[in-house]
């Protein structure tokens, strides 16, 4: 964020990514909830089709 590689509106999901890793989280998913069936193609295929934030 401090270096502008993450701009807009991925800030906050990024910052709530990050809180939850600091929680306690293993990982985080950011996932486009506009495409159909995003939350199955992201756990089901080794395709990964969003953001990945593991600690």
């Amino acid at each position: 964020i401090e270096e502008d590689a993450i701009t807009g509106g991925m800030i906050p999901k990024v910052v709530c990514c990050a809180d939850a890793l600091r929680d306690g989280v293993k990982k985080a998913h950011i996932i486009d909830g506009r495409m159909e069936h995003a939350v199955l193609l992201e756990i089901f295929t080794d395709v990964g089709i969003g953001t990945e934030i593991v600690k």
